[in-house]
């Protein structure tokens, strides 16, 4: 099963995504077989209640605290998230780019 849970110091559950030829995800998104989005992180943990500013796209998108990315709801925080999951402001996706120095 490439999804994989343990307990860290603190008693809290965190989640990893393994693939098979590959092994521990990093810095990317990964799909469960329902179709829920997750991102793992620099150190291969799946993301949990935070905000993500996606760089390939520009777009920013909040992990929710089942670790899988909202979509077509308000966040926590009182942010509106569309379809796609991107963060919505008046009705447009935000996105930001970063310039590459």
């Amino acid at each position: 099963m490439p999804f994989s849970s343990s307990t860290d110091r603190n008693g809290q559950d965190i989640w990893r995504y393994y693939k098979q030829d590959e092994g521990l995800v990093k810095n990317r998104w990964v799909q469960n077989h329902k179709g829920d989005w997750y991102y793992c992180g620099e150190d291969g943990l799946l993301l949990k209640s935070t905000w993500l500013h996606d760089s390939a796209d520009g777009k920013y998108y909040y992990l929710g605290g089942e670790w899988a990315m909202l979509h077509d709801t308000t966040t926590p925080d009182g942010y509106k998230v569309g379809s796609d999951g991107a963060w919505v402001k008046d009705g447009q996706v935000v996105i930001e780019t970063v310039a590459n120095n």
